[in-house]
């Protein structure tokens, strides 16, 4: 698997949650392939965060949260974040929301911004002052319906899908890296 950048992510804890078995599965991969140590939980998370899930190791240095729920909100995105935070503190590490539901699709072409980029704002302001990043990546408005939501989930064994899954764990990779600490209240729009 090729990356644009050396992410520095060698001997890094990564915990993915995801219910979106091919995007999450190539996030995963493509972060075990910079050399980091990826735990990954294949089910749904926990809408009111009441059980944590924890990489083995005890560190996160990054969590992954993906989401298809077309019921999702700002204020369970940021139970999610409130629930993650204390285990990211002390490696001042990074949470990252991939977000494919087409709910929480980004459209860039407007100047005012939706509540997944209002969230993505209030979220890195109020953690980054703790040194935690926290960004969105989600669907670009003006792509959402040329490749369907199950199509993405199920299998990347079409193109388009495929396509979608790389973007998101490149743009993960590169959110995730040490070199982009810079990078926090941000929500991507995946225009694959």
């Amino acid at each position: 698997m090729w990356h644009f950048l050396d992410a520095k992510l060698t001997d890094k804890a990564v915990l993915i949650l995801h219910p979106l078995h091919a995007v999450g599965e190539e996030i995963g991969a493509a972060f075990k392939s910079d050399g980091a140590d990826v735990h990954i939980y294949a089910e749904q998370p926990q809408p009111d965060c009441t059980s944590v899930r924890l990489h083995p190791s005890g560190r996160h240095d990054v969590v992954i949260v993906c989401h298809n729920d077309q019921q999702l909100s700002s204020n369970r995105l940021m139970q999610y974040a409130n629930a993650y935070a204390p285990h990211l503190a002390e490696s001042r590490g990074t949470l990252i929301f991939v977000l494919l539901n087409e709910a929480c699709a980004i459209d860039e072409t407007s100047d005012a911004p939706n509540p997944i980029q209002k969230f993505a704002r209030a979220a890195g302001e109020a953690f980054g002052k703790s040194g935690i990043r926290i960004n969105v990546i989600a669907r670009h408005a003006e792509k959402v319906g040329e490749t369907t939501l199950q199509d993405v989930c199920s299998q990347i064994d079409d193109e388009p899908a495929a396509q979608i899954a790389a973007s998101y764990s490149e743009i993960a990779l590169f959110l995730a890296s040490p070199l982009n600490t810079y990078i926090t209240g941000l929500a991507v729009a995946a225009d694959v």
